[in-house]
């Protein structure tokens, strides 16, 4: 069983160096996607892609940066945000086509179990693109 993050980014530079290595111990796959990073984070994952297959990066096609000081019911359009999230879910879908994927922020870390729960509970979880492992089994 294979296990993919995605992650969308942006200005994530302060983690990215510590999530990467922390979460390849227990995933086969982490996929990124930059909106528009000028802290160098775009940059940083190129690098590291460069010198790990495990770890694949994307420019997105146009700048997006929401924002999150406004409600998104406030949001004169949100769905920009819904657009992205799809592109990253599908294009992460194309590369592990049978992976569980797990989406994963650029500041977030998950505990190593997510491996285990996800092999304990794969056949109980039914078509779920994500999962948050916050329960203990």
């Amino acid at each position: 069983m294979k296990i993919a993050t995605w992650s969308i980014i942006n200005n994530e530079i302060d983690f990215l160096p510590s999530i990467i290595p922390f979460h390849l111990q227990f995933v086969d796959l982490m996929y990124f996607l930059d909106t528009g990073s000028t802290d160098g984070g775009l940059q940083f994952l190129e690098n590291y892609a460069k010198n790990d297959s495990r770890v694949i990066v994307e420019k997105y096609h146009e700048l997006y940066i929401p924002d999150y000081s406004v409600e998104w019911r406030e949001m004169s359009d949100p769905f920009p945000e819904v657009e992205v999230r799809n592109y990253a879910l599908n294009q992460v879908e194309k590369l592990n086509p049978n992976a569980w994927l797990v989406q994963l922020d650029g500041d977030e870390i998950f505990l190593p179990k997510v491996r285990e729960v996800i092999e304990k509970s794969h056949k109980s979880i039914i078509s779920h693109s994500t999962i948050n492992p916050v329960e203990e089994l």
